[in-house]
């Protein structure tokens, strides 16, 4: 694993055929997305991006709106897509998936598929966002943490940990700030192939969110259910077998391309 200002790269190779870029959950990190991807083949170079103000960029200030943070991981993604990539984000990283795939164009050659993953659509968000001037003014702290226990965010085991828990409140309500600030543009849809894939028992996803983020799709697109909910990413092994495997599908169909296995 290789750490750079912003992102760590998991499987560093020049000659990797396919490359993943990772887009972390509201109150996440970098680290947060490793146990999905830590067994894919050697192919696949891994990019697991980090908003500011934790884990190795807690010496950077929070980003104060959406489209400030946009902008943020726009600069580093742009500049690392030079050969085929997937784009995975869970939660708020799904969101953003969306908002910077309008934004690669000049990629466009490179992007095979978005993946965004137990995340409300653009239409959704947008509808409920109150725009407040600073975190903390509209949701408050007492809110924040009923949120993290409903949705599981944290195990319980943490939350006596004062320290460890009042960052976790701190990093979520900051981030819950970008989605508060999140504006929708009607023009932005997306161009490439498009998975949604949802937890069966996720409350934070309802079901008609599948058929708005439908509307966002010019291309092909797909819904896929995994047992668990809002977190069924690390509930059970099958995102990550199921991540290899459409990783290796996809290599396989660029031409001339076989990937490995290991």
């Amino acid at each position: 694993m290789k750490q750079e200002k912003g992102y760590l790269v998991y499987n560093p190779s020049p000659h990797a055929k396919l490359k993943l870029l990772c887009f972390h959950h509201a109150g996440g990190s970098a680290l947060s997305m490793v146990p999905l991807v830590r067994d894919l083949p050697e192919d696949v170079e891994v990019c697991l991006f980090e908003l500011p103000g934790r884990g190795m960029t807690n010496d950077l200030p929070f980003l104060s709106t959406f489209c400030e943070a946009k902008e943020y991981l726009f600069k580093t993604v742009f500049h690392y897509i030079d050969r085929p990539a997937v784009l995975f984000g869970h939660s708020l990283g799904g969101l953003f998936v969306y908002a910077l795939s309008s934004l690669l164009d000049e990629k466009s050659q490179f992007i095979k598929k978005l993946i965004i993953s137990a995340a409300r659509s653009p239409i959704t968000v947008a509808n409920h966002a109150t725009y407040p001037e600073a975190p903390f003014t509209r949701r408050t702290r007492e809110s924040i943490i009923a949120d993290i226990r409903r949705l599981g965010g944290v195990p319980n085991e943490l939350e006596s940990d004062s320290r460890l828990f009042n960052s976790i409140v701190d990093v979520t309500g900051r981030d819950f700030h970008l989605l508060d600030t999140f504006k929708f543009d009607d023009k932005a849809l997306v161009n490439y192939p498009m998975e949604l894939w949802l937890g069966t028992q996720d409350s934070a996803v309802p079901d008609g969110e599948v058929k708005l983020w439908e509307k966002m799709a010019l291309n092909d697109y797909k819904c896929r259910y995994f047992n668990g909910g809002h977190f069924y990413l690390s509930e059970n092994e099958e995102p990550a077998k199921e991540l290899r495997q459409e990783l290796m599908n996809i290599y396989t169909n660029i031409k001339g391309g076989v990937i490995h296995a290991n």
